[in-house]
């Protein structure tokens, strides 16, 4: 009688059983399947080796790091939505900053005073307006800005008036320039 542990592996191999069962004697099924058990750690062992072999070379540790470091690029590539987050926020502080400059006032702790509270008052007063104003802010920055996705980077461009903004977005981080 066959052995039935040797009978599911062999079919677990995609073979009709009964085929098997009327074709081959006990021994030769035996055979095949040790064979196949053999040349399956035999290519494991293979495979062990030659992985091995490419971690202790250098080039194979330069090309480890270099996926490695493509795939953190690829998973951190950040979105145009992030992008647009990003840029409202940098234009909403560009603003404050060039609208409520602190005014030069004749020295003395007094005015030195007025000028702190004047600037605040107009960087808090601007704020406000400005968070009121954030979804037509965001969406002026959306339909402005072109995307190109690298896969491992993106550049946006955002054109606002007579200025050209170039922007890499690279591991969840952006770096603007002014053209």
């Amino acid at each position: 009688m066959l052995n039935l542990r040797l009978l599911k592996e062999v079919g677990d191999l995609c073979f009709d059983v009964d085929l098997i069962t009327s074709k081959f004697s006990e021994i030769d099924i035996y055979a095949a399947v040790v064979q196949s058990q053999i040349a399956n750690s035999s290519l494991k062992l293979y495979i062990k080796n030659i992985m091995k072999m490419i971690l202790q070379s250098r080039l194979g540790k330069s090309t480890l790091l270099f996926i490695t470091i493509a795939s953190a690029m690829l998973f951190t590539n950040p979105k145009k939505d992030t992008y647009v987050d990003y840029a409202a926020k940098r234009l909403t502080t560009e603003i404050q900053t060039s609208i409520c400059r602190t005014p030069k006032l004749t020295q003395g702790l007094f005015w030195e005073e007025v000028s702190k509270i004047t600037s605040n008052s107009c960087k808090s007063g601007l704020a406000t307006g400005l968070t009121f104003q954030s979804s037509s802010i965001k969406e002026f920055i959306a339909n402005s800005t072109e995307q190109q996705n690298f896969f491992v980077f993106s550049a946006y461009t955002t054109k606002v008036s007579q200025y050209n903004f170039k922007t890499i977005g690279v591991f969840g981080n952006f770096l603007t320039f002014q053209k």
